[in-house]
């Protein structure tokens, strides 16, 4: 495959992501699947998928927060207010079926009002646990996998036996394989740019998982196929990224242009996504391999202890040679606030100077983000482009 090809496939990607509900109705109406929405990195789309249902994550850009403010707090954080937002004016219409895990208090006041609400035909709060080195975490983990296996058998109709669970975790197994070589790809030659490999990320949360994983192999057989020598983008300050979740290329998008390059992340529709396979074939119970999965992926802010997180990041600024990192904290989000200042502190103890940037979920960023990014950038020794 040529360059060229692969480009088409990224901006197939940027199309997807520019129009993620459309993409949604497609796969609707191409697989008769129910679609699942739902709202974290910590929810099992195996079980999703094994059920015969498609799980499809839900983004929190809109155009405004207007009609959500009327209902929550002024501090709840700006994805939880940008989700419901979009779930009380119905542009999440298409979906069946909707699961909340367990987060945060403000998502979880949005899951409980979704409840009251009984805005779909399917509705789940998946409980987790909080404590992560607890003795009885993985104990309660299984308990509640298991639960919600269960409440997708009483919706789809379908057994989700063992094997349909397997199935489903070798699909996602071979999906987030082929995605981490993507993302392994960023800032070298052959490689992409942050932006465009954060794009193709994102575009795999909606779209059909067998064109998934048709798109991605060719992509990632592109990548690690082509041969040359260095290219500019080798030349760029390159950058690591922390956070939650990206609902929009603006930042990534700044950094670039400001002569800086996106080259690793520690965000949950990105690198923390990818982490952990699931063990098949082994003869472990798929739903004890499972629940080991998501017990001990690298986890978020709000799983405790961090230190897995933080050597993470910090390994990843390491093996990228990253000459900085961005915060990007969605406005009120106290997970990450509270996360920040030990991370910043344990980075700049590695000589990897830091910049917290706060954005706000259907908000534009303004003049001042764009300085500020592009004075960091420079400082860490990018040249404008």
């Amino acid at each position: 495959m040529c360059e060229q090809d692969s480009r088409d496939l990224v901006e197939e990607s940027l199309q997807v992501l520019a129009n993620m509900d459309q993409e949604a109705r497609q796969v609707k109406q191409e697989t008769g699947r129910p679609l699942i929405g739902y709202l974290c990195s910590y929810t099992p789309v195996e079980l999703i998928i094994a059920a015969g249902c498609h799980p499809v994550r839900i983004f929190g850009a809109t155009g405004g927060t207007s009609s959500a403010d009327r209902d929550l707090q002024a501090f709840t954080c700006s994805f939880a207010r940008a989700c419901w937002e979009q779930l009380k004016n119905g542009f999440f219409n298409y979906l069946d079926g909707i699961v909340f895990p367990y987060t945060c208090d403000s998502l979880r006041a949005v899951a409980e009002i979704c409840r009251g609400k009984k805005l779909f035909d399917y509705f789940y709060f998946l409980n987790l646990p909080t404590r992560l080195d607890s003795r009885d975490a993985g104990r309660y983990l299984y308990a509640e996998l298991q639960a919600f296996r269960q409440s997708l058998r009483d919706f789809s109709g379908q057994p989700v036996t063992d094997a349909d669970v397997t199935r489903a975790t070798a699909a996602v197994n071979r999906i987030r394989d082929l995605l981490r070589v993507v993302l392994d790809h960023r800032g070298g030659y052959p490689g992409l740019t942050g932006r465009e490999a954060l794009a193709v990320a994102a575009s795999t949360f909606v779209r059909d998982h067998e064109k998934n994983e048709a798109l991605l192999d060719r992509l990632a057989g592109t990548l690690q196929g082509r041969a040359g020598s260095p290219g500019a983008l080798l030349n760029r300050a390159r950058v690591v990224l922390s956070g939650s979740m990206l609902d929009s290329l603006e930042v990534p998008d700044l950094i670039e242009e400001a002569g800086g390059l996106v080259v690793g992340d520690d965000l949950c529709t990105a690198s923390r996504y990818v982490q952990g396979q699931v063990p098949i074939n082994d003869g472990t119970d798929v739903m004890v391999a499972l629940a080991e999965r998501y017990l001990h992926r690298v986890p978020c802010a709000a799983k405790y202890p961090a230190e897995q997180r933080v050597r993470y990041l910090l390994e990843e600024a390491k093996n990228r040679n990253a000459a900085g990192a961005v915060f990007i904290l969605q406005k009120f989000c106290e997970s990450h606030a509270f996360d920040y200042p030990y991370i910043k502190e344990r980075l700049g103890a590695a000589g990897i100077p830091s910049l917290l940037v706060e954005v706000e979920a259907g908000t534009a960023a303004g003049g001042q983000l764009k300085t500020r990014i592009g004075a960091f950038i420079e400082m860490i020794g990018g040249a404008s482009s």
